[in-house]
């Protein structure tokens, strides 16, 4: 298991800085994303700072745009906008070294049968075409369930689907999976991720990692329904061999001196 911390819960001002005393602490792995407001920092200088902390070790992967996108709308303007943007992000990934490329799902809000049908068949057009663009590149795309139960990847069954047409990875996000449970009203919510992160691991490339009360989508750490230090203990020790990427701005407000003591 390979633990790190996702940049864009952490101020502007801070990332860089925040980074290189990661670094410096043992910490090496990382996500930017190229999505505002975290877009607006990745300039040419920003970048040759993200290569000296290479040098030292650190490796990096991109969270790719989700705000206003969407692979499955049934308006063509918007796919093609998006398609636009997570290509963009493909681009980026591949000039700076900068490996998996995390995207969100398309969803469609129309319950009739035929128009959810529809959508759907766009959202597998739209990622049949940026898996090829990234395949190309020798970026690994990697998809990420959304609290959403409108979504493409809302359960894990969900991703079943998709695996059924295309070859790639998840990226198991628990706080969202924690939602979309406390919707449906399971029981041992806690158990239920674990047990479905130790079904499918094989196909799990990358976990999100964050707590929350099973309502809004809060990205907590130290507190929330979940056991976090019990969830990485698990992971640990059915030797879960992905990333673990912390997404919480409780990693700057506590320091991260806290949390490296609090890790199990």
């Amino acid at each position: 298991m390979n633990l790190g911390i996702s940049a864009y819960f952490l101020k502007r001002e801070n990332v860089l800085k925040t980074l290189r005393m990661a670094v410096e602490k043992g910490i090496t792995f990382f996500e930017l994303a190229f999505e505002v407001p975290q877009l607006e920092i990745l300039n040419s200088d920003f970048l040759k700072e993200v290569e000296g902390l290479k040098r030292m070790g650190a490796s990096f992967s991109l969270h790719g745009p989700w705000i206003e996108c969407n692979i499955g709308s049934l308006f063509e303007e918007i796919r093609i906008f998006s398609r636009m943007r997570i290509l963009k992000s493909i681009d980026f990934a591949e000039s700076f070294g900068l490996n998996p490329v995390v995207i969100h799902p398309g969803f469609n809000f129309v319950a009739q049968l035929d128009v959810k049908e529809t959508a759907e068949k766009y959202f597998y057009d739209e990622l049949g075409i940026l898996l090829s663009y990234a395949e190309k590149r020798k970026v690994d795309l990697l998809i990420e369930n959304v609290p959403f139960a409108i979504s493409f990847f809302h359960e894990i069954r969900d991703f079943k689907r998709i695996m059924d047409r295309f070859s790639l990875s998840a990226c198991y996000d628990v706080g969202h999976s924690l939602i979309g449970k406390m919707q449906k009203g399971i029981e041992s919510i806690e158990e239920s991720i674990v047990g479905e992160i130790r079904e499918n691991k094989d196909h799990i490339s990358q976990i999100h990692l964050h707590n929350n009360y099973g309502r809004s989508d809060n990205h907590l750490l130290y507190s929330g329904m979940l056991d976090i230090k019990r969830i990485l203990t698990t992971l640990k020790k059915m030797d879960f061999r992905g990333r673990v990427i912390i997404e919480s701005e409780d990693v700057e407000t506590f320091g991260l001196d806290y949390l490296i003591s609090w890790l199990p």
